[in-house]
Protein backbone atom coordinates (compact mmCIF):
# COMPACT_ATOMS: atom_id res chain seq x y z
CA UNK A 1 0.00 0.00 0.00
CA UNK A 2 1.31 3.41 -0.92
CA UNK A 3 -0.07 6.94 -1.23
CA UNK A 4 -1.00 6.55 -4.89
CA UNK A 5 -3.04 3.41 -4.21
CA UNK A 6 -4.64 4.96 -1.14
CA UNK A 7 -5.67 8.10 -3.02
CA UNK A 8 -7.00 6.05 -5.93
CA UNK A 9 -9.12 4.05 -3.48
CA UNK A 10 -10.67 7.21 -2.03
CA UNK A 11 -11.11 8.76 -5.48
CA UNK A 12 -12.97 5.69 -6.80
CA UNK A 13 -15.04 5.49 -3.63
CA UNK A 14 -16.08 9.13 -4.05
CA UNK A 15 -16.95 8.59 -7.73
CA UNK A 16 -19.13 5.56 -6.91
CA UNK A 17 -20.85 7.09 -3.88
CA UNK A 18 -24.43 7.96 -4.94
CA UNK A 19 -25.06 9.93 -1.74
CA UNK A 20 -21.79 11.89 -2.04
CA UNK A 21 -20.88 11.14 1.56
CA UNK A 22 -17.23 10.78 0.54
CA UNK A 23 -15.69 13.57 -1.53
CA UNK A 24 -12.13 13.38 -2.87
CA UNK A 25 -10.16 16.55 -3.57
CA UNK A 26 -6.68 17.28 -4.88
CA UNK A 27 -7.05 20.91 -3.82
CA UNK A 28 -5.90 22.49 -0.61
CA UNK A 29 -9.00 23.46 1.34
CA UNK A 30 -9.54 25.68 4.34
CA UNK A 31 -12.39 25.32 6.81
CA UNK A 32 -14.50 28.03 5.15
CA UNK A 33 -14.43 26.01 1.89
CA UNK A 34 -16.42 23.27 3.59
CA UNK A 35 -19.22 25.29 5.19
CA UNK A 36 -22.52 23.64 4.29
CA UNK A 37 -20.87 20.58 2.77
CA UNK A 38 -23.15 17.61 3.25
CA UNK A 39 -20.40 15.02 2.78
CA UNK A 40 -19.32 12.95 5.75
CA UNK A 41 -15.73 13.67 4.76
CA UNK A 42 -13.73 15.54 2.14
CA UNK A 43 -10.45 13.72 1.62
CA UNK A 44 -7.49 15.95 0.70
CA UNK A 45 -5.42 13.64 -1.44
CA UNK A 46 -2.41 15.91 -1.75
CA UNK A 47 -1.68 15.62 1.97
CA UNK A 48 -2.20 11.87 2.41
CA UNK A 49 0.97 9.85 2.81
CA UNK A 50 2.23 6.45 3.82
CA UNK A 51 5.35 5.09 5.43
CA UNK A 52 6.38 1.46 5.31
CA UNK A 53 8.62 -0.34 7.75
CA UNK A 54 9.33 -4.03 8.11
CA UNK A 55 9.16 -6.43 11.01
CA UNK A 56 11.61 -9.29 10.67
CA UNK A 57 10.56 -12.65 12.08
CA UNK A 58 13.15 -15.39 12.51
CA UNK A 59 11.14 -18.46 11.58
CA UNK A 60 13.63 -20.76 13.25
CA UNK A 61 12.42 -19.31 16.55
CA UNK A 62 8.85 -20.55 16.04
CA UNK A 63 8.71 -24.01 17.64
CA UNK A 64 5.24 -24.85 16.29
CA UNK A 65 6.35 -24.48 12.68
CA UNK A 66 6.10 -27.95 11.16
CA UNK A 67 8.98 -29.48 9.25
CA UNK A 68 6.85 -29.78 6.11
CA UNK A 69 6.16 -26.05 6.14
CA UNK A 70 9.78 -25.37 7.00
CA UNK A 71 10.90 -27.25 3.86
CA UNK A 72 8.65 -25.09 1.66
CA UNK A 73 10.17 -21.86 2.88
CA UNK A 74 13.03 -20.37 0.92
CA UNK A 75 14.30 -18.31 3.80
CA UNK A 76 14.34 -18.47 7.57
CA UNK A 77 13.77 -14.73 7.86
CA UNK A 78 10.30 -13.42 7.09
CA UNK A 79 9.92 -9.68 6.43
CA UNK A 80 6.42 -8.40 7.15
CA UNK A 81 5.57 -4.93 5.81
CA UNK A 82 3.83 -2.59 8.23
CA UNK A 83 2.24 0.46 6.62
CA UNK A 84 1.38 3.62 8.49
CA UNK A 85 -1.11 5.69 6.51
CA UNK A 86 -1.92 9.28 7.35
CA UNK A 87 -5.19 10.37 5.77
CA UNK A 88 -6.30 13.99 5.80
CA UNK A 89 -9.97 14.86 5.64
CA UNK A 90 -12.32 17.71 6.43
CA UNK A 91 -15.89 17.79 7.63
CA UNK A 92 -18.24 20.62 8.48
CA UNK A 93 -19.03 20.04 12.14
CA UNK A 94 -21.46 22.95 12.41
CA UNK A 95 -23.92 22.18 9.66
CA UNK A 96 -23.18 19.68 7.00
CA UNK A 97 -21.50 16.46 7.64
CA UNK A 98 -21.56 15.96 11.38
CA UNK A 99 -25.07 17.24 12.04
CA UNK A 100 -26.57 15.51 9.02
CA UNK A 101 -24.80 12.22 9.73
CA UNK A 102 -26.07 12.31 13.33
CA UNK A 103 -29.56 12.81 11.93
CA UNK A 104 -29.05 9.85 9.57
CA UNK A 105 -27.84 7.73 12.47
CA UNK A 106 -30.86 8.69 14.58
CA UNK A 107 -33.26 7.74 11.77
CA UNK A 108 -31.39 4.45 11.23
CA UNK A 109 -31.48 3.63 14.96
CA UNK A 110 -35.21 4.38 15.07
CA UNK A 111 -35.86 2.05 12.12
CA UNK A 112 -33.85 -0.72 13.78
CA UNK A 113 -35.71 -0.35 17.09
CA UNK A 114 -39.23 0.14 15.69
Amino acid sequence: LNTRVLNELYKKTAERDPEHLVVYSEEQNVSSDLIGTNAAIVIEGQFNHTRTAFIEVDLSQIPQLTKSVDKLLRTKLLKIPVVHAKIFGWYDNEYGSYTNRMGDLTVHAHKMIA
